[in-house]
């Protein structure tokens, strides 16, 4: 199925194929699914893993292949299962409702779309975001009354070939502590030990393609509710002497933006930008077009930076600041500009990465 969001068209998935593998792929073998299971980062800040499949292989770290292997396949439907046990008895829900979204890597929709499978064999009801930032799926949740956790699908800064996968419940945190290793022990125990494929395979036989396509259709509707929920975080935290004040126009601001069609291009930025009187240029913001390496160091900040440069002799009265991809921000000027910025933005914004 072909969805249209905001910003271009994209393949959400395939409601006509309920399987977890079509028939046009190779079956997966249990012993190559415990081998890629020891590629495999198990950690409270989430799970992570060369997911793209390029030339029989993924083990090519840079890798922009949409495709991953049939052993992968069932790797994160196994934890989407054990995570999807534990939400059902923590929360005492037999059908919980969980959120979906992920990051614009190039295996996201792959893996977002054997994780909605699972979760709705399981008779759960599942509200996919799609393409969304952390924080924006992580505002949703927290204030929706409905929904008992959530799933985010990212590497963070991991090269382009890495995918993962984040856990958290209703309170849009990420899941940590012995919560976490019970999760880990579980996944462990059932993929290693237990017979997942088999187990998988026949629960996905309750899965109609009528649910599927229903809840693949929804997923714009589930994003902008993401969005919605993000940019109201937003404005209840920017403050200036404790009021909200839109368009404060006090100061010549603005930010320059490398996103690198990362998932904050179908974020909030430029609409909360604009709504705060901050002029902004923003770059590079066509999601799934990464443009260059993701990890924000070195020579992978040179284009902001002749961005900024070139923007500042344009028009010199103002004070951009380099907001670069999710969570790097890099001044123009000295510190006076900066204590200059903190004040318009508010005594509690602390950094331009909210």
């Amino acid at each position: 199925m072909i969805i249209k969001e905001k910003t271009g068209f994209f393949i959400i998935g395939d409601s006509g194929n309920t399987k977890l593998i079509s028939s046009r792929e190779s079956s997966a073998d249990h012993e190559k699914i415990k081998e890629n299971l020891k590629k495999m980062i198990l950690s409270a800040s989430g799970w992570r893993k060369i997911f793209s499949f390029e030339n029989g292989n993924n083990d090519f770290e840079d890798s922009m292949s949409k495709k991953i292997s049939s052993e992968d396949i069932y790797i994160v439907s196994g934890a989407a299962y054990i995570f999807g046990r534990y939400i059902s008895d923590k929360t005492g829900h037999k059908n919980p409702v969980i959120s979906v979204g992920l990051d614009t890597r190039p295996t996201g929709p792959a893996i977002g779309e054997a994780v909605v499978k699972t979760f709705l064999s399981m008779g759960f009801k599942v509200k996919y975001h799609f393409m969304t930032s952390a924080p924006e799926i992580m505002a949703y949740v927290k204030n929706d009354k409905e929904t008992d956790g959530f799933i985010y699908i990212s590497a963070s800064h991991n090269p382009s070939g890495y995918n993962g996968i984040k856990f958290g419940p209703s309170s849009g945190a990420v899941l940590g502590g012995k919560d976490s290793a019970e999760i880990i022990n579980n996944y462990k125990d059932f993929m290693i030990n237990g017979n997942p494929i088999k187990i998988l395979d026949n629960l996905s036989e309750n899965l109609t393609s009528k649910i599927l396509e229903k809840t693949f259709s929804d997923a714009d509707k589930w994003k902008q509710r993401s969005f919605d929920a993000y940019l109201e975080f937003n404005k209840s935290i920017f403050t200036f002497n404790g009021k909200y004040t839109p368009n404060n126009k006090k100061k010549n601001i603005g930010i320059v933006a490398d996103l690198n069609g990362s998932a904050r291009s179908v974020s909030i930025d430029k609409v909360f930008f604009d709504l705060i009187g901050i002029k902004s240029y923003i770059f590079n913001n066509r999601p799934s077009e990464i443009n260059h390496a993701i990890l924000p160091e070195g020579e992978n900040l040179d284009f902001c930076r002749k961005k900024l440069e070139a923007k500042y002799k344009e028009d010199n009265t103002l004070d951009y600041y380099i907001s670069f991809v999710q969570d790097i921000s890099k001044r123009k000027n000295n510190e006076e500009s900066k204590q200059l910025l903190l004040e318009e933005m508010g005594e509690r914004i602390k950094e331009l990465n909210c």
